[in-house]
C-alpha cells in the first residue's frame, strides 16, 4: 500500500515538481493542498485548506505519513500556513515526519562559510524573519526535518532564472564588477525536490537541518556571465555603477508598480521588464558559501551541473527572447 505524503503550497513552482516526483514513486501517494487548487492533475487528491479552518486542515493531512511544507508567498503567508499545518499535524497525524523547505536566508548577512549551526547574522528582511519563525513554529514538532536551499534555478524559478534571464536578455545586467563578487549559492530545482523525497525516507535525521546548493558556488558575475552565454545574450554587458543607480533608483518603484497592477489584472506582459531591486544587489557582494557536505553524506546529495542547469533554464525563456530582446533594442 502506498504512503499519502501531503504537499502543502502544491500549487506554488516547488510543490508541483514535488507532487509530480511523488506521483511517479512506486511507493508515495500525494495529496496536493493548497488554499487555492488549479491544474493538479490525475491520480492525485486535492485537498483544499482554508487560513485557521482546522477542520479543512485535518480532512486533509489525516492518514498522511509526511507532510511537505513549501509555503510561498508574503510573511504572513508563510508563517500562518506552517502554523495552520503543524498544529493540524500534532492533531491528527501526530507521527508524520514534516519536511519543512526553508531558505538560506535565515542567516542573514553572515559570511565565509556556513554550516547548519550558524545563527543569524545582522537585521533580516521581512522574509528572512518570516522564514525563521517557520522553522521555530515546526521545530515544535518532534519529527521535522528542514531543508534550506540557496538560490534555486532551472525551469519556473521565477526570481534566480526568469527575472535575471529577462534582465540579461534586455542586457540590464551583467557584469557588476566589485559590485558581484558575492558567491552565488545556486541550487538546481530538481535537485531540491530529490532532497525532499530524501529527506522523507532517511531515517534518524528527526531534528536536523541540510543546507542545499552546489558545492563549488560562482560569484554573481560568472553566474551572469554563464547563463548570458547559455541565453545567446552575448556579448554580456558590463552594467556600470552610474547605470545600476538609475536602475534601482529611477526605474526600479515604477517598474515594480506596473508589475503588481498588471498582477491585479490577470496579465503578465512579456514585454514588461523585471525591476532590479536594491536587495539583489545586496545579494551580490555577500560573501556567504553554503557548506553543503553534511547533505551529500547524510541525504546522498550530488548536484546537478551548472551548465546543465543554465541550459535547461535558458531553454525554459527561449519563447520570450525575442520579445524582450526588440524591447532592449
Amino acid at each position: 500500500m502506498k504512503q499519502s505524503v501531503a504537499v502543502v503550497g502544491a500549487n506554488n513552482f516547488f510543490g508541483r515538481r514535488i507532487v509530480d516526483a511523488l506521483r511517479a514513486t512506486e511507493w508515495a501517494q500525494p495529496v496536493a493542498v493548497d488554499h487555492q487548487l488549479r491544474d493538479i492533475g490525475s491520480g492525485v487528491r486535492a485537498a483544499q485548506v482554508e487560513r485557521g479552518n482546522a477542520h479543512t486542515w485535518k480532512s486533509a493531512l489525516e492518514g498522511c505519513s509526511t507532510i511537505v511544507v513549501c509555503t510561498f508567498g508574503d510573511a504572513d503567508v508563510i508563517t500562518t500556513t506552517t502554523r495552520d499545518a503543524i498544529e493540524a499535524t500534532r492533531a491528527c497525524a501526530p507521527q508524520a515526519r514534516i519536511v519543512n523547505l526553508s531558505s538560506m536566508t535565515v542567516y542573514g548577512e553572515a559570511t565565509g562559510l556556513i554550516d547548519e549551526s550558524q545563527t543569524p547574522v545582522g537585521a533580516l528582511n521581512d522574509y528572512a524573519s518570516a522564514r525563521l519563525e517557520a522553522e521555530r513554529i515546526a521545530s515544535s514538532h518532534s519529527n521535522v526535518v528542514t531543508l534550506r536551499p540557496g538560490c534555486e534555478y532551472g525551469p519556473d524559478c521565477y526570481a534566480w532564472s526568469e527575472r535575471i534571464g529577462r534582465m540579461l536578455i534586455a542586457r540590464r545586467i551583467g557584469d557588476l564588477g566589485a559590485r558581484g563578487d558575492g558567491y552565488c549559492n545556486l541550487v538546481y530545482i530538481d535537485d531540491v525536490v530529490r532532497a525532499v523525497l530524501a529527506a522523507m525516507t532517511t531515517p534518524s535525521i528527526e531534528g536536523e537541518a541540510f543546507n542545499l546548493g552546489v558545492s563549488a558556488p560562482p560569484t554573481w558575475n560568472e553566474y551572469f556571465i554563464r547563463f548570458g552565454i547559455a541565453l545567446g545574450a552575448v556579448p554580456v554587458r558590463r552594467v556600470t555603477k552610474r547605470r545600476l543607480t538609475i536602475e534601482t533608483k529611477a526605474l526600479a518603484i515604477p517598474l515594480k508598480v506596473s508589475e503588481i497592477g498588471f498582477k491585479a489584472l490577470g496579465a503578465q506582459p512579456s514585454w514588461l521588464p523585471p525591476a532590479i531591486p536594491p536587495s539583489l544587489l545586496q545579494v551580490c557582494r555577500q560573501e556567504i558559501r553554503l557548506d553543503v557536505t553534511k547533505a551529500e553524506r547524510v541525504l546522498g546529495m550530488s548536484w546537478t551541473s551548472i551548465d546543465v542547469g543554465l541550459k535547461k533554464a535558458a531553454a525554459s525563456l527561449v519563447p520570450s527572447a525575442a520579445a524582450l530582446a526588440h524591447c532592449a533594442g
